[in-house]
């Protein structure tokens, strides 16, 4: 659901470090894609079989929002960290 630049994403990376970084962010990348893929079409298929396409694509796109939400959380709350951070 949301692609992270790289560029930012490595850019506190050393150099000499920076293809094994690339290689765990990818990884991340694909799990979280793989896991949110089967979550978001396994309540899908769930439900269309007992409530019909309506309810179905409804209870897809609320799993989808959540994820949605839930990274928006975690950004934020690493920003206020980052804050925090720097003051002290």
């Amino acid at each position: 659901v949301i692609s992270p630049n790289q560029t930012v994403t490595l850019s506190e990376i050393d150099a000499a470090h920076g293809g094994t970084a690339a290689g765990v962010q990818q990884t991340g990348q694909r799990i979280g894609s793989a896991g949110g893929t089967a979550a978001a079409s396994g309540l899908f298929f769930a439900v269309l079989s007992t409530s019909g396409f309506d309810a179905a694509i409804s209870s897809g796109l609320v799993v989808s929002v959540g994820f949605v939400a839930a990274a928006l959380v975690v950004a934020l709350a690493e920003v206020v960290l980052a804050r925090r951070t720097a003051r002290a």
